[in-house]
């Protein structure tokens, strides 16, 4: 497989982005192998065909996941672990998702208007992505604005906003009532404390490297 060299802190995420808006909507499944304990081998696919063999980082796999699948770029996610690899199936939120991407797609491979159609699907859905990312940012930016003293009047005026939505962004950034109530009476749970694992034998980097993580 060919695969760069130097993207080992490239995330899930950002490889999937990388691939053009119509091959992105073609996407069937990922496959992700362990090359070490740092990095991931990625294979992305379209049914039969590989687009692109990359690197990424192996750090926080499933918090990558879970951003994937939350983006909405790619519909649902199903997993399968096997002791050599991991395979992530697209738009497989349920059995109705999956089958109304196949069709999909048979219908805009007949024709250049349709695969034309499939690249502005995939533009929109990318564009609704990165307005949902920006917008996250400046609710963000407005709660910390607020909680440093800036009247809300004037931060809605810098960020162009309705006074509204700065009263909503700061009021979901507070903790619910039950939560607030829980911290200040209620005594924290200590978590169990987790065994120490034992240290790994001479001849463990002999044996198959497997899976860390199990499909849930």
């Amino acid at each position: 497989m060919n695969m760069s060299n130097n993207e080992h802190s490239l995330r899930l995420m950002g490889a999937v982005l990388q691939l053009a808006h119509a091959d992105r909507e073609t996407l069937s499944h990922l496959v992700l192998t362990r090359e070490d304990a740092s990095t991931l081998g990625l294979q992305l696919w379209a049914n039969q065909t590989m687009l692109r063999g990359t690197l990424i980082s192996a750090d926080d796999l499933d918090g990558q996941l879970r951003e994937l699948d939350q983006s909405g770029l790619v519909g649902g996610l199903s997993r399968t672990d096997t002791p050599d690899q991991l395979e992530i199936q697209l738009w497989a939120a349920d059995e109705d998702q999956r089958q109304a991407w196949a069709a999909r797609l048979a219908r805009a491979t007949t024709s250049e208007h349709g695969w034309q159609l499939l690249s502005a699907a995939g533009e929109w859905r990318w564009a609704q992505w990165r307005k949902d990312q920006a917008w996250a940012r400046l609710q963000n930016a407005m709660v910390m604005a607020d909680t440093a003293g800036i009247p809300k009047k004037v931060i809605g005026e810098i960020a162009g906003v309705r006074r509204g939505a700065v009263y909503e962004a700061a009021e979901a950034s507070k903790p619910i009532e039950s939560e607030r109530g829980l911290s200040a009476s209620a005594p924290r749970a200590t978590p169990p404390a987790t065994p120490e694992r034992p240290a790994p034998s001479a001849d463990a980097a002999d044996r198959p490297r497997r899976w860390t993580t199990r499909a849930r």
